[in-house]
Formats: structure tokens, C-alpha cells, sequence
């Protein structure tokens, strides 16, 4: 009995065998429209496809070797099972999408995948990337025939450190699409003024008339060398032309199916040159058409507040600019009070105020001012200054009533005339200046509460929103419970992350996420749980089926496994601590 044990053992182990070496993977690259692409532009996400293909379907999930380099994120899986010359053939189809910034070719693999206790993987493969202006082919086949454009420019590629650029960011339109839900391109290395738009208007491109929608902003590299802006990514929905008669009928009562399509922009290339030395290190840079200086009065009583204003024009990062007056005489006492910037068509306005007092009678001069920047255009750095202001500061009304006898005189001459009216007229004169002092002491006090408060907030913005993170999650989290919008839980871990990481929303992508769960010490088993949990809000954010995502037990298990996150991650940020 045991012998024939031992023989089936033996057969079944060789019928298996040759099964796992018929085991083979297949890659292939696509863009964003499904198109079957070699090259790759730099900064555009594509489509990097996984096939696992055997005689029988595999469960297990292929590992990438070096793909934790790149920016990427995980999709689903497609399988399929073929009948060819009466042997079973299934294929596993694992998608990822993939986002490579620098040009040139890049080495992947081996794919890896762990199938009945054995080991099977492939060999390295390459990927060439290439600026993608240079290679005109990249661009997508049917952007032609599409409905809907995003495009990227800038105003200039060749720049210096720190010097501004334009970008624009276009979205075109012909016919009717709805729910444009346009990202941002993402700001890594960049100071990013706030976006201005969107503005509309019509303008003709290949030869057909579109409506376009742009965002303009300024960026600021923040870092020298090659440096390309990453595409961004629109989704978008239009209307699916009816297939037979009654679609039609159903469309003029309004009852339209839709379809999800999304569109890539192009990226952008900008080379970087650094400054030339200079110390102290300057990080204005670009040009400054006016520094001036201006006073709300040149004549004012010892103590009277003063308003001076310095007014900062030009084109650099006026958000980097921080101006601090200096050489200021001791007769003369300065507090800041206030900063806003104005923006014109093609410059910013910076004005600095502050409130100046005189501490003495007689003249006074607020001396000039002086700007230091590197100016792009003469190539040089320069150094810009305001003109001089002299005061004119007069002694106290209250000293000019103790110099005043025939005052005293005749306040002497109405007491002893009218002593009881005197004392009424005095006490309404007190309670009112009394009472006038308290109500002005209580709204400056308001006022500099509310001051200090705002610039506290402004200040401390990125710690206190990291303190609340947990509390913000949760509190978004069972508003999801009551609506079951999964939607919406790609773009809360997206806030939560970015809230504990310190960085804005824009910034976060998955190579971040990463990074926080690999200071947190999360576990190789624990990142690749992440994975699939991430795969899959993305997924029920930006997929096509929307249906799949409204199913009561797929809410319900997500939902749960979105309360697990947050409370792993606190948990393990407790513990760092």
C-alpha cells in the first residue's frame, strides 16, 4: 500500500514539473490611450503590462524588481483563458502605470514570481526614455480624433536658479463633455506662485476651432540641471452616441450614457543654470522695475503713528521676499504691521508696512533702503534703493497745555464761578473718557488676539494641520460611512498623507506615501498590503466602472480597511515618537 502511495507521490511531482516550466512572462508599454508605444517620454505617465502566461491560472501576483525607484502605482488584473490545439493556455494581465522625469534608458527587473513553493523569473528588460519634443511619434495617434486636449507650455526652458517661468496649463474642448476633473502637474523642486484662472476663450488648433479653459501660474525652480515638470493627468466624461432606437428615444427625455475617458498633457524640459557666487547667497532673482518708499504724513505730533509703506515691483518670488528696514536712527521707532501682494498682468507688487513713530521733536529722516537681486536680463546682480524721508515731528499736545497759562487761568476763574456745575461737567467728562478707554482697550485687545492669531495659524499652518491629521481622517472617514462615496477616499489618504508629511496635496504621490511608511517602519508585507489597499482606491476614484464601487460589501470592506490604515499608521507614529 505504501509503494503505490509513493508512485502516485512520484507521479503527480513529474506531471507538475514540466507545468511550471511552461510558465512564461510577456511585457509590453502603452500610453495613457492604450497605444502600443517603445519609447517613453520623460515625465509622461504610461501603462508598463505584466503578462503571466501558463497552462493554467496563477493566482500569485509577479514581483518587479527595481520598479520602487520610479513613480508608479498598481492596477488591476485581467485574466483570460485560450483553448489552442486542445491545451489550456491562461493569461494574467498585470497593469502599472508608470512615471520615469529623467531621460535615458533604464534597467527593470528581473519579474519574480513565487508559484507552488518554486521560483520562476525572467530576465532584465529595458526602457529607453527620451525627451519628449524630440521624438514628435510619441505624441498619441488618436489625439487627432479626440474631443478633448491638455497641453502644457512654458514662456521659457533656459532659465537660472530660482528665476520665474509661466506655465500654462490648457485644456481644449470640442462638443459637449462634463466633469472635467483636471490635477495639477506636480511642483517637486518648484516654488509655485498661487494658480491664476481659469480664463476661456476660442482659438483654432490643427486646423479645427476648439474652446480651450487655461490655468496660468508661476513656478520657480528650486534646483539646478535638467529639470522636467511631470505630465498631469484629466479625467472627463461625454456622452456615448445611442447604439440602436431606443437609445435614441431615451436621449430626448435627457437619458444619456456616459463614458469615462482621461487625457495626458505633454511634460516640460527646463535646464537650470546655477548663479554665480555671491555672498551673502541671493535667491531673488529675475527683475525688479521699481523699489520705493512712501509715508502716509511728514508731519506728525511726538507719538503719533506714521504709516510707511515699501513698494517691491518685479517678477520674482515675491513669496521668498522678506524685507526688514534697516539704519533706522534711535529718534525713530518702527513695528511691522502688515504684507500683501498684488499681481498685475506681468509683475507682483510686494508691500511691506510698517508704523513709525517720533520719539523727539524736530526733523527726522527715515534713511533709504536697499534691494540686492540678480538681474536675468543684464546677467549681473544689482542692488536697488529708495529715497530718503524726512519727518517732521512736532512736540505733544500734551505738552503744549502745560506751557498754556491763560488756559489754567480761565479753567481757575469758571471753577470758583460755577463749582457744582464744574463737578457734573467733570464727572460726565471722566465716566466718558472712562468708559471710551475700556471700550477701546477691549477692541485693540480683540484686534491683536485676532492678529496674532492669524499670523500664529498662517505661520504654524503645516504643524497644525500634521496635529489634527488623525482627527480630520476619521472625521472624513465617517462622513464617507453616511454617503458610501468611495470616490472620495483616494483624495482623504491623499490630504492625510500630506498633512503628516508636512508638504501641500499636490506633492504627494506614491514614491511619498513610501517614504512615510519607511520611516514609520512599516514591514515588506505590510508596504505590499498598502499596495493593493492604494491600487484599489485609485482605482474606485478615477475607474471607468463605477458600478463595482457602489456593491454594499465592497464599501463596507474598504471603508474597514481605510479605518485600519489610519489607526496602523498612528499607531506606528506613536511609536517612532
Amino acid at each position: 500500500m505504501d509503494k503505490k502511495i509513493g508512485k502516485l507521490l512520484l507521479i503527480c511531482l513529474l506531471l507538475t514539473t514540466p507545468l511550471l516550466g511552461e510558465i512564461s512572462f510577456r511585457v509590453g508599454l502603452f500610453n495613457m490611450q492604450g497605444e502600443n508605444i517603445k519609447k517613453i517620454g520623460a515625465g509622461v505617465p504610461f501603462i508598463l503590462e505584466i503578462s503571466v502566461v501558463g497552462n493554467e491560472n496563477i493566482s500569485e501576483k509577479p514581483e518587479i524588481k527595481q520598479l520602487n525607484k520610479y513613480c508608479y502605482t498598481s492596477g488591476g488584473v485581467q485574466t483570460s483563458v485560450q483553448m489552442i490545439n486542445g491545451s489550456i493556455t491562461a493569461i494574467n494581465k498585470y497593469t502599472y502605470q508608470v512615471r520615469i522625469d529623467n531621460p535615458g534608458t533604464y534597467e527593470l527587473g528581473p519579474i519574480v514570481l513565487n508559484h507552488l513553493g518554486q521560483t520562476i523569473q525572467s530576465k532584465p528588460f529595458t526602457i529607453k526614455v527620451v525627451r519628449e519634443k524630440d521624438v514628435p511619434e510619441l505624441q498619441s495617434k488618436s489625439e487627432a480624433e479626440s474631443e478633448a486636449l491638455i497641453t502644457m507650455s512654458v514662456d521659457k526652458e533656459k532659465v537660472y536658479l530660482y528665476e520665474g517661468v509661466t506655465l500654462k496649463v490648457r485644456i481644449y474642448v470640442r462638443g459637449e463633455i462634463g466633469q472635467v476633473q483636471p490635477q495639477l502637474p506636480s511642483t517637486e523642486g518648484l516654488s509655485v506662485s498661487d494658480p491664476i484662472g481659469p480664463t476661456s476663450g476660442t482659438t483654432t488648433l490643427n486646423g479645427k476651432q476648439w474652446d480651450y479653459h487655461e490655468i496660468k501660474m508661476k513656478v520657480y525652480p528650486e534646483k539646478t540641471g535638467e529639470f522636467t515638470i511631470p505630465a498631469t493627468i484629466c479625467n472627463y466624461v461625454i456622452a456615448q452616441p445611442a447604439r440602436n432606437q431606443m437609445e435614441s428615444m431615451l436621449q430626448m427625455f435627457g437619458a444619456y450614457n456616459t463614458v469615462n475617458k482621461r487625457m495626458v498633457s505633454n511634460a516640460i524640459n527646463l535646464s537650470v543654470k546655477p548663479l554665480p557666487s555671491h555672498r551673502p547667497p541671493i535667491t531673488h532673482v529675475g527683475q525688479v522695475s521699481a523699489f520705493t518708499a512712501f509715508v502716509n504724513q511728514k508731519e506728525a505730533q511726538q507719538g503719533d503713528a506714521i504709516v510707511l509703506k515699501l513698494n517691491l515691483t518685479g517678477n520674482i518670488d515675491m513669496k521668498k521676499v522678506d524685507l526688514e528696514v534697516s539704519n533706522f536712527p534711535q529718534e525713530l521707532k518702527q513695528y511691522h504691521s502688515n504684507t500683501s501682494i498684488k499681481r498685475g498682468k506681468k509683475d507682483q507688487t510686494k508691500t511691506f508696512e510698517y508704523i513709525v513713530q517720533g520719539t523727539r521733536p524736530g526733523p527726522i529722516t527715515i534713511p533709504s533702503q536697499a534691494f540686492t537681486f540678480f538681474n536675468t536680463k543684464t546677467e549681473q546682480y544689482q542692488t536697488i534703493k529708495t529715497k530718503p524721508i524726512t519727518l517732521n515731528i512736532l512736540p505733544s499736545q500734551y505738552g503744549m497745555i502745560e506751557q498754556d497759562q491763560q488756559g489754567e487761568l480761565l479753567a481757575e476763574i469758571a471753577q470758583s464761578a460755577c463749582p457744582n456745575i464744574n463737578f457734573i461737567r467733570t464727572y460726565k467728562i471722566i465716566f466718558w473718557y472712562i468708559l471710551s478707554l475700556i471700550i477701546m482697550t477691549l477692541l485693540t485687545v480683540v484686534y491683536l488676539l485676532y492678529c496674532y492669531g492669524q499670523r500664529y495659524y498662517a505661520y504654524h499652518y503645516l504643524s497644525i494641520r500634521k496635529k489634527l491629521a488623525f482627527y480630520q481622517a476619521q472625521k472624513k472617514l465617517k462622513h464617507l460611512e453616511r454617503t458610501h462615496d468611495l470616490v472620495l477616499l483616494y483624495p482623504l489618504f491623499i490630504e492625510f498623507v500630506a498633512a503628516l508629511l508636512q508638504e501641500e496635496s499636490n506633492s504627494i504621490n506614491i514614491t511619498t506615501i513610501k517614504k512615510l511608511l519607511n520611516q514609520l517602519k512599516f514591514d515588506e508585507k505590510q508596504l505590499q498590503e498598502w499596495d493593493t489597499f492604494y491600487a484599489v482606491i485609485e482605482q474606485a476614484a478615477f475607474s471607468d466602472d463605477r458600478e463595482l464601487f457602489k456593491k454594499k460589501i465592497i464599501i463596507k470592506k474598504l471603508l474597514e480597511e481605510a479605518d485600519h490604515w489610519i489607526k496602523l499608521i498612528q499607531k506606528q507614529s506613536k511609536e517612532e515618537k
